[in-house]
């Protein structure tokens, strides 16, 4: 690892290589690594980039070659360690902005291409970068919103700074967020051409009571592509069937959908792979069967009224959601952050 790179092991946990493997390491690949570990009540800062791995402390041995070994033996003596610790640590992720127009438009790119590539590679981005775009986009209109609100003489000078270092930020985003409402329209336009009878959601999931929906609107856990590991920061296809069936939630982008890539058999029960409409996503059943069906695997389904074992319908039905606005309120926020750029700049 890089300088200020480290190991960290939640009690915390980051332990410290011996000399033969810290100068072994640093002549074959020229980097100065950081190992130790991290005790309770201290925080830790890691610079963007820098490559970084962490386990939890255990009063199990290591490997004398183990970069650790040393560090962790040494804290099992000092502290009397016989039994294992409770680790909790707390992780708060945050992503640089930028400042000047082009930095912020290339660190949006840069995130939302790595983003990607990850996706490429079977992998989930822990980037939410979409949502924090949406975000970012929401607040900074709602603050101009209030600034131009009986605003004192007195504060003219400072709220003339503000409002150049708002036009900046908001030429900066502006490329990205209009890049994904664009794509996000696009899809919805070709999902309402070819899918007209999908059921739409009649109000986006942060407007639903939260003590009886079954998401968080505002986690992370449910909003990402079952199929592609995408972000789903608004707009999102959702299975019927893993709903009423399985009582799971099958989620998918639109990408995903119109690529007909849910038209498969997914596994979702813990163990069991088989497929069969009341264990896993069966999305590829292409008979029509009903009663008396030959593979006997029934029964029926008393929604489709398909054989469950081979013909069930409910996994191929889904609905479009949205997680905090609809299609419409995606442009209107879209048409507002650029009818306050070319407002700025008029006024400049």
């Amino acid at each position: 690892m890089h300088a200020n790179e480290v190991s960290i092991l939640s009690r915390s946990v980051n332990e410290k290589c011996d000399h033969h493997s810290y100068n072994s390491h640093r002549m074959l690949f020229s980097y100065y690594p950081s190992v130790f570990i991290l005790k309770p009540g201290q925080m830790l800062h890691i610079n963007k980039g820098r490559l970084h791995a962490f386990r939890k402390m255990s009063i199990s041995s290591l490997p004398e070659e183990d970069c650790h070994s040393y560090l962790r033996s040494q804290l099992i003596k000092e502290e009397n360690l016989f039994k294992e610790e409770i680790c909790v640590s707390v992780a708060w992720d945050w992503m640089f902005r930028g400042v000047s127009v082009n930095g912020i438009h290339n660190e949006l790119e840069n995130t939302l291409t790595c983003a990607k590539l990850a996706r490429e590679h079977g992998r989930q981005s822990l980037a939410i970068i979409e949502n924090a775009i949406f975000s970012l986009a929401k607040q900074l209109l709602a603050d101009k919103l209030g600034n131009d609100i009986n605003i004192p003489i007195k504060h003219a000078n400072a709220t003339h700074n503000k409002r150049e270092q708002t036009i900046d930020i908001l030429k900066g985003i502006e490329p990205s967020l209009s890049k994904i409402v664009n794509r996000n329209e696009e899809s919805y336009n070709n999902i309402m051409s070819s899918c007209k009878s999908i059921k739409i959601s009649a109000i986006p999931n942060a407007w639903e009571n939260p003590d009886v929906f079954p998401l968080d609107a505002y986690g992370s856990s449910d909003y990402c592509c079952k199929l592609c590991y995408k972000e789903l920061a608004n707009m999102y296809l959702h299975c019927e069937g893993c709903d009423n069936l399985l009582n799971k939630d099958f989620n998918i982008c639109s990408e995903c959908y119109l690529g007909k890539k849910h038209m498969a058999n997914i596994q979702m029960h813990p163990q069991k792979k088989k497929k069969h409409a009341t264990l896993n996503h069966t999305g590829s059943m292409i008979f029509e069967r009903s009663s008396r069906c030959p593979c006997k695997n029934g029964p029926t389904c008393t929604t489709c009224h398909f054989c469950l074992g081979c013909s069930c319908k409910c996994h191929q039905e889904f609905s479009l959601n949205f997680r905090f606005m609809r299609m419409n309120e995606e442009k209107v926020l879209l048409n507002s952050i650029k009818g306050i750029i070319d407002d700025g700049l008029m006024w400049l």
